[in-house]
């Protein structure tokens, strides 16, 4: 009995313990921060609960993201580092085509040059206005990080630790800081999820053009969308969603094709006319994993063939384990709407996948882990916390936003390959869900 309660005592302090410590990391480095959270999910998944206990506990959980985002950005302004870069980019672009010139990027004060293409769709291109950059930037930060409180305030308490991993991971915190427009696409498919349970009408559809002609990628959440009008039989949203797709996707080629005829791709790395990122601490993607492979020196030790083949002999060995814990899972548990979401969601994960991106891309993949981490055991919960944590890697590896090239010591090494296989192992069990998903449909 006394051992027993003794043991439920511990449960509430160690919490308050490493959450109070996380706190303090935040004034240390990067690093020890991370690697601090991975200690307290691990906890929480393997030897307590993702419940909150209690008051302090739920006090502590909420002031960590904020602590932590006051002091990287207190001292993002001391260094005068570049902030909200990406939005301060675009609305350079705007103002270059209505023929303004006088562009300057904070914080630190860098001349713009005006440029044809900034790697966008079509849509960017038409737009036009007169807008200071800096001042639309905080705008939408503003806004941006409104909606994402409010969010996390209406969040059920179960989900609560889950919400906050993605809100402090490093891909959240390289979107926010960078503020891409995907921001704000991230927001407008929470608000099509939350509010309007993915039922997609006219200014649904006409929301997934502008973001499908401004970053293309979204054209693989109207495929999926497709994809799951046909499997369950809906023949009116089938047409509608069909004659986006078949609108959207004339609309690509014609802006592709217009820019390899006018040949004023700037851009050194590109496929199929798209442009891509790579950076092994940066990005993520089969493109951008392939290129790193050729181009970068990736363990002090062995040569790149040789690290690629023990990443493999690894991969082989986890995706065995992982798929004896799957095929443990009773899919049928899973609700009506959260297999829509999964159907719906998934091909533009794929899609996400096989390019070069830069980290900011991943807290797409996180509409689909809420689901993952709600119908998995902990060792797959444990593979999508290291897959959170771990991706991007510069963070992890206490760097900041300048460009910091990857160094080939033996930590980093460890990092890169924990990196790079919760990453594609993470893209298995999405596709083994999504199979399952299908299979189960009633």
């Amino acid at each position: 009995m006394d051992r027993k309660k003794k043991f439920t005592n511990f449960n509430i302090y160690i919490p308050i313990v490493l959450l109070a410590s996380i706190i303090f990391s935040s004034f240390v480095n990067n690093s020890f921060f991370y690697l601090l959270l991975l200690v307290l999910y691990l906890y929480k998944n393997f030897y307590s609960s993702f419940l909150t206990i209690g008051k302090v506990e739920k006090f502590l959980l909420y002031l960590t993201p904020v602590v932590f985002y006051f002091k990287k950005f207190y001292d993002t302004f001391h260094r005068k580092d570049l902030l909200f870069w990406d939005n301060q980019y675009l609305f350079m672009f705007f103002r270059c085509n209505r023929g303004l010139t006088d562009n300057y990027i904070f914080l630190e004060k860098i001349k713009y040059n005006c440029v044809e293409d900034i790697g966008f769709g079509i849509f960017p291109s038409l737009i036009s206005i007169n807008i200071d950059p800096w001042l639309a930037s905080i705008f939408i930060f503003f806004i941006s990080t409104l909606t994402f409180i409010y969010l996390i305030i209406n969040t059920n308490s179960n989900y609560l630790y889950q919400s906050m991993l993605f809100i402090l991971s490093p891909a959240f915190r390289f979107l926010v800081f960078s503020l891409n427009p995907d921001i704000i696409f991230l927001i407008g498919f929470l608000y099509l999820i939350i509010l309007k349970k993915l039922e997609i009408n006219i200014f649904g559809y006409i929301f997934l053009t502008i973001a499908i002609q401004t970053k293309i990628f979204p054209i693989g959440l109207l495929l999926g969308f497709i994809f799951y009008t046909f499997v369950y039989k809906e023949k009116n949203n089938l047409i509608k969603a069909s004659f986006f797709l078949v609108s959207n996707l004339g609309l690509i080629i014609y802006d592709l094709t217009n820019k390899t005829i006018s040949e004023i791709d700037v851009f050194t790395n590109t496929f199929l006319g798209i442009p891509y990122v790579y950076a092994p601490i940066y990005s993520f993607g089969v493109l951008a994993d392939f290129k790193t492979y050729f181009d970068v020196q990736l363990n002090p030790n062995l040569g790149n063939f040789r690290f690629l083949q023990v990443l493999l002999l690894i991969f082989l060995i986890f995706l065995a384990f992982i798929s004896k814990r799957l095929s443990r899972n009773n899919y049928q548990k899973i609700s009506f709407f959260e297999k829509k979401i999964f159907i719906s969601f998934t091909p533009m994960i794929c899609f996400i996948s096989l390019f070069g991106n830069y980290g900011y891309k991943l807290p797409f993949y996180f509409i689909l882990t809420f689901i993952v981490f709600s119908h998995s055991d902990q060792y797959i919960r444990l593979l999508l916390i290291l897959f959170i944590l771990f991706n991007p890697l510069f963070h992890m590896l206490n760097f900041e936003y300048a460009h910091q090239l990857f160094q080939p010591t033996s930590l980093n090494s460890l990092s890169f390959a924990i990196s790079r296989i919760s990453f594609y192992l993470t893209n298995y069990v999405y596709l083994y869900f999504f199979i399952k998903i299908i299979k189960s449909k009633k």
